[in-house]
């Protein structure tokens, strides 16, 4: 059930233009970015190579971070989908789980996340053939490094985001609580670099960042530039660690959104009263005056008819039941005495 979900969403968010629009957006920036020193993504590159293996772990992890504000379109938006559209009685004419349909459409929506990325990568790659590029800043094409990069740090980095606005939305049942919940994460991601530059506990501040932007720049901050352009930051340290916390966070708010998610269930708070008064106001029923009985009181409407056509319906008399001949000459030989009335003495 939950591969059938998570094709139907597949299918449903790759038909989407604007998924296009933003992936080919992104390939042309990091293009750019790689191909001239007017574009910056992450800060300057320096002195080492244009296609260096931390020159492109740095520059794709920048846009995962400016990514996270895509998230909320492909992961947290189908989430509240059947909601906002009222399709959640034709969601459950057929029995299913809602987990399995909360978890098919989250992997959708991150695993399109991540060809965003990968685009991403094509154009950071494709910046080395541009006919400007000085031959003497780049170095020899390397695969491993936009794997290392894609899957040490933009895969984690969308399964964090994906799974935390997907959290958030199925909390308060509202886009505008999303919104309001990415903006505070890259805000408190801004002043918390600010806080823990200058600390000396080092492995706080890269256990502290959950897109590892941090980790990588604690772990080459001692590099020659010889080193630069040749390593792979390793994963037994700063990133690793980070990598698996973060991961694990993922998780366990993944466990907790399944757990309470509900296509049926309604915005609370301010997002249920927001929704609320959007809504039309209800129109009162014109109801017709029926006519009065045969005793001059008007007549109690009837709650199972419509007030505004009433209908007449005709009482039905039996009708008599034929007597049998015996019976009928007996009566007419010998009528049943009449009852005398009393009258009252004066």
């Amino acid at each position: 059930m939950i591969s059938a979900f998570f094709k139907f969403e597949f299918n449903y968010l790759r038909k989407s233009w604007l998924l296009w629009i933003i992936a080919s957006l992104f390939a042309l920036l990091a293009f750019g970015a790689a191909s001239s020193d007017a574009i910056q993504v992450g800060g300057a590159i320096g002195n080492v190579w244009r296609n260096a293996p931390i020159t492109i772990v740095q520059m794709l992890s920048v846009f995962t971070l400016i990514g996270m504000f895509l998230t909320v379109t492909f992961v947290a938006s189908p989430l509240l989908r059947d909601a906002e559209v009222g399709s959640t009685d034709m969601m459950f004419s057929k029995p299913f789980r809602p987990a399995h349909l909360a978890l098919g459409r989250v992997i959708a929506g991150v695993a399109i996340c991540f060809g965003i990325y990968v685009a991403v990568s094509l154009g950071i790659a494709s910046g080395g053939f541009a006919p400007w590029v000085d031959p003497a800043r780049l170095g020899p094409a390397r695969l491993d490094s936009y794997l290392y990069a894609l899957l040490v740090i933009a895969l984690p980095n969308a399964i964090f985001a994906g799974v935390f606005f997907a959290a958030l939305a199925v909390r308060f049942r509202s886009l505008m609580a999303v919104y309001v919940g990415v903006v505070a994460l890259f805000v408190g991601f801004i002043v918390a670099g600010n806080f823990l530059r200058d600390l000396d506990n080092t492995w706080l501040v890269a256990l502290s960042d959950p897109f590892g932007i941090r980790a990588v720049g604690l772990e080459r901050r001692y590099w020659s530039t010889e080193e630069l352009n040749t390593r792979l930051p390793s994963l037994l340290g700063y990133i690793g660690a980070n990598r698996v916390l973060w991961l694990c966070v993922s998780f366990a708010l993944l466990a907790w959104a399944l757990r309470r998610f509900s296509p049926t269930a309604r915005a609370s708070g301010k997002a249920a009263k927001a929704i609320a008064a959007d809504a039309p106001p209800a129109t009162p029923s014109r109801s017709r005056a029926l006519p009065p009985t045969s005793t001059g009181q008007a007549a109690a409407p009837d709650r199972h008819r419509s007030p505004a056509i009433p209908t007449a319906r005709p009482a039905l008399v039996p009708a008599p039941r034929p007597r049998p001949a015996a019976l009928s000459g007996y009566l007419e030989n010998n009528p049943p005495p009449t009852p005398s009335r009393a009258t009252a003495s004066g």
